[in-house]
């Protein structure tokens, strides 16, 4: 049996990339030389901890900032999501699986007018099946040669996943991704 593994800093099975957090409207604002905001008490508390640390603390924190505080890892994917469709398509109906190998595929519209999806192999390819998340939320999506640059930037770069592009005899694909066939079952 494959193991699958998530997304970076999520704990399920099949890892998604948000988690539901709170969001204060204005934590700290500086206008016209004034400071206001829900955090502004705080910032001398704030002040007098960063003055106390230690310098190999500070290092960790700052270097490790994503262990050692969660919340803007949480934040940061939240973020992501909700500013690039690509990640949106990602967190929704892609997982990481480090043995997987997913075609890409081109979209192609499907004819059938029985079948449950705009594209054909939305089931079996990446490309289809980011156009068909397209479709059905009106997101415009992007070109099958700029998707495949988009994805494998946010994989790796942004989320920091082992995942790679490759080519053979029956074209390319991602090593690393594979479609959640769960969502697949209940689009139907």
């Amino acid at each position: 049996m494959t193991t699958h593994r998530g997304l970076p800093g999520e704990e399920s099975r099949s890892r998604c990339l948000t988690k539901s957090q709170a969001i204060a409207e204005n934590l700290i604002e500086h206008k016209n030389g004034k400071m206001y905001g829900e955090f502004l008490p705080y910032i001398p508390g704030l002040l007098n901890w960063v003055l106390e640390m230690d310098e190999s603390e500070a290092t960790s924190i700052v270097k490790n900032y994503e262990a050692k505080v969660p919340s803007l890892l949480a934040m940061k994917a939240k973020t992501l999501v909700e500013t690039n469709p690509i990640a949106d398509w990602l967190d929704n109906f892609v997982v990481y699986d480090e043995f997987a190998k997913t075609n890409i595929g081109v979209a192609k519209r499907d004819k059938d007018s029985n079948s449950p999806f705009w594209y054909l192999d939305t089931e079996k390819w990446l490309y289809p099946n980011y156009c068909e998340y397209c479709h059905n939320s009106g997101t415009k999506g992007v070109s099958l040669r700029r998707f495949v640059n988009l994805l494998s930037d946010l994989g790796k770069n942004q989320l920091g996943l082992d995942i790679r592009k490759e080519r053979d005899r029956h074209g390319s694909y991602f090593v690393g991704l594979k479609l959640r066939m769960e969502m697949m079952i209940h689009h139907r």
